[in-house]
């Protein structure tokens, strides 16, 4: 009982009109095994949209774009694995990402990904210049670039770019490993 919505597909939950996951069967319990081999993300997040443990991992298998009108809130716990060359999350409107201290949001890179090349710049998130939401925040987040590093390609935590117009971003208490962070002005006398 698959639903795609939004280039997300996921088996065995469904999309709620919020954009929560939710389990098909609602008096069900959460399977003990869930067979992620179908579960990708990629595309646009047009409306606000909540990343709960049920879903763990996301693999973002292509890039996310969170639309200028939407907010993608990451609950603690929860792991965002970037499973391609081409994958990144792509910031127009807002993230809130707030872990905590003994549940933290993990960012890692897949196994799998290898070989993408110097000239390759892998992010997990890329924050937009028209960043038209409200400020995003990334708190108790741990990025770890490891494997990207390993094979010759240059990773970034985060690729901000940045003008006057721009909204805040508050990054507090998180771990960066074997990735940068880039911050490019726009606009600046």
């Amino acid at each position: 009982d698959n639903i795609y919505k939004g280039g997300v597909t996921y088996s065995p939950f469904r999309m709620s009109v919020r954009g929560t996951l939710n389990y098909t069967v609602p008096k069900a319990s959460p399977p003990k095994v869930v067979d992620r081999s179908h579960f990708e993300i990629h595309g646009e997040i047009s409306e606000d949209w909540v990343w709960t443990t049920a879903g763990n991992p996301y693999q973002v298998t292509g890039p996310v774009l969170v639309k200028s009108n939407a907010n993608l809130t990451i609950n603690p716990g929860v792991i965002i694995e970037i499973a391609s060359c081409e994958a990144a999350i792509n910031i127009a409107g807002s993230i809130d990402a707030s872990g905590t201290a003994t549940s933290p949001i993990t960012w890692k890179v897949s196994s799998n990904v290898n070989n993408c090349g110097y000239d390759t710049a892998l992010s997990f998130l890329r924050f937009s210049n028209e960043a038209g939401g409200k400020q995003s925040t990334l708190q108790h987040n741990v990025m770890n670039g490891n494997y990207a590093s390993r094979y010759n390609s240059r990773m970034r935590c985060i690729n901000i770019k940045s003008s006057p117009a721009s909204k805040p971003l508050n990054v507090i208490k998180s771990t960066f490993d074997f990735c940068d962070i880039r911050i490019e002005q726009i606009g600046r006398a």
